[in-house]
């Protein structure tokens, strides 16, 4: 489109070259016409600003290949409808549908994030039905071994450990929470795991290890809940040894 050039002011160079007096406009009114102008263009952009906002942040969420439709893709909305299923209580048909959608990734970044999603999601049913934590046990495990998802292993091991700690697989666990105290001494899932270790020495009958590891977690982390949570679980270890040894 060809720009207007600015329009002269025909009446101002006419008479100029005719040599005849023009009309000056009073300098308030022409500053009072100036700011009139000024207040309603800014007034047009504040009403057109958000207006090109949005339609810049919709058009930047459509389908690439065109539709006019937000780019939710049809593995987000299977996940939404295996999910919904599962919460309404046909857990079966929306357990198939979820482990379904993995056959549609490929190895890859989403795929480690969908089998992580799907252990979180097997651990939250296991709270009633362990026996599916046999399933997390399976996906983290998938999770853990895709380099993709290296900057959450701290938080993968914690949790596989703690499917295995609950399933009584003490041993196992022991090597889960060991490792990551071992390789992440900075991570935020390090303390739950130290005092695990002290667990699992417990679930496993080596009292005297489980004891040392609960005393320093009791010193180490006294000034938090989870200092106190490992002075009384010392104190436990005592009555369980006793018990165990009655049954002996």
């Amino acid at each position: 489109m060809m720009r207007r050039r600015p329009r002269q002011d025909t009446r101002t160079s006419a008479a100029a070259g005719k040599g005849t007096a023009v009309d000056v406009m009073p300098l308030e009114v022409a500053e009072g016409l100036t700011a009139e102008r000024q207040r309603r263009r800014r007034l047009v952009l504040w009403v057109l600003a958000p207006a090109i906002a949005a339609g810049l942040v919709l058009a930047a969420t459509q389908v690439r290949l065109g539709g006019g439709s937000p780019s939710v893709t049809p593995l987000d909305r299977n996940w939404e409808t295996g999910m919904r299923l599962i919460q309404t209580g046909e857990t079966s048909k929306g357990i198939a549908l979820l482990e379904s959608l993995l056959e549609e990734l490929a190895e890859g970044p989403e795929r480690a994030r969908a089998h992580a999603r799907l252990g979180e999601l097997y651990v939250e049913l296991g709270e009633d039905q362990p026996h599916y934590l046999n399933s997390a046990i399976r996906h983290y495990t998938r999770a853990l071994h895709a380099p993709v998802l290296a900057e959450h292993k701290d938080r993968l091991l914690y949790e596989t450990g703690r499917c295995f700690s609950r399933l009584g697989s003490h041993e196992t666990a022991l090597e889960y929470f060991e490792q990551l105290c071992d390789d992440y001494p900075e991570s935020p899932f390090r303390p739950r795991a130290f005092l695990g270790v002290g667990e699992c020495y417990l679930g496993i009958g080596h009292y005297e290890q489980a004891r040392r590891v609960l005393a320093e977690a009791a010193v180490v982390y006294r000034d938090e809940p989870l200092g106190e949570e490992a002075f009384f679980r010392l104190a436990d270890s005592f009555l369980e040894q006793a018990h165990s040894l009655k049954k002996e």
